[in-house]
């Protein structure tokens, strides 16, 4: 049996083409670019923030409205807010918890206010409110 030797012209058959690209295929699709392969890298979980990463700044809105009733027994107060872009609030009457009992020394019912507000983590609390 003697060991036959391809011609040149023998490796370009059409047999070999199709054997290349069979055989390639897998490593020309890894090589894309990142943003058009395949996403299937693991994403790292989000790591809570410890002493080597700075807080986050909580988010202070500020609005307008007008007093319909103080409870100084749930440190709350009642008011119709004006339009909040930013939350898609319309104008609508709702109860605010606030920060400290000393702002709602001031109001009365029908006061004209502005207030800023922080989300605690279970809901919007009024940080400030000042007469207008």
């Amino acid at each position: 049996m003697s060991l036959k030797i391809p011609s040149f012209w023998s490796l370009f058959s059409l047999r070999n083409w199709l054997l290349f690209l069979i055989l390639a295929w897998p490593s020309l699709a890894l090589a894309q670019e990142p943003d058009q392969a395949d996403d299937r890298r693991e994403q790292p979980f989000p790591q809570a923030p410890g002493p080597s990463q700075p807080q986050v700044k909580a988010t202070i809105l500020s609005t307008s409205g007008q007093v319909l009733a103080i409870r100084p027994d749930t440190a709350s107060v009642v008011l119709k807010c004006n339009p909040l872009k930013a939350l898609g609030w319309k104008v609508e009457s709702r109860e605010f918890s606030v920060v400290d009992l000393k702002l709602l020394k001031t109001l009365k019912k029908g006061d004209r206010v502005k207030f800023d507000l922080r989300f605690d983590g279970k809901q919007f609390v009024i940080v400030d409110i000042d007469k207008f």
